[in-house]
């Protein structure tokens, strides 16, 4: 074989090595936002697109630590603490008639 050919066969195998590596990461991050809502941090790793700007206005949008994701999706979203909102929940035992 000649020369020449034997280093561009290697550089392209080396080339094809490196894009399986690529969307093997891809799939996996794909796989990930499948099965979980991600926060705006996890997004802006992920996202190479997202402007600073963008960023700035979903970490503003919220004014807990809570993710604005799981408010975008309409799901429901546990606070970490019960009292937080000043909600306090009295449990009272009915008495069964006799």
């Amino acid at each position: 074989m000649p020369k020449g050919l034997r280093q561009r066969y290697h550089e392209t195998r080396d080339e094809m090595d490196g894009l399986f590596t690529l969307i093997s990461s891809d799939s996996e991050m794909l796989e990930k936002f499948t099965r979980t809502v991600i926060d705006e941090d996890e997004l802006k790793r992920c996202a190479s697109s997202m402007t600073p700007q963008h960023y700035d206005s979903l970490k503003r949008t919220t004014e807990r630590s809570e993710s604005v994701m799981t408010h975008w999706l309409g799901l429901p979203v546990e606070p970490a603490d019960p009292y937080q909102d000043g909600k306090v929940f009295i449990l009272t035992r009915r008495r069964a008639k006799v």
